[in-house]
């Protein structure tokens, strides 16, 4: 969340973005935590499902950092 928030202060998409993808391997390295936990044995299999359900916020991110590398890429090509 605080990549996020550090991003959206930012003066461009593309600087933006680059924050997006700091933000999408966060939650990627909590993904790996969650795996961790159940191998161990501290999650159980119900719970690593549901915290898994919470991972969605990754399909986000990145649906976000291609409209906003889209958006700048056609910025480009327009000459702005």
């Amino acid at each position: 969340m605080a990549n996020i928030a550090e991003g959206f202060a930012q003066q461009s998409d593309r600087a933006f973005a680059r924050y997006l993808f700091l933000a999408r391997a966060s939650a990627s390295e909590v993904r790996a935590l969650l795996e961790v936990g159940h191998d161990q044995e501290r999650l159980t299999t119900d719970q690593r499902k549901r915290l898994m359900g919470m991972y969605e916020v990754s399909r986000m991110l990145s649906s976000l950092i291609s409209y906003l590398v889209d958006a700048d890429r056609r910025k480009r090509q327009l000459g702005r």
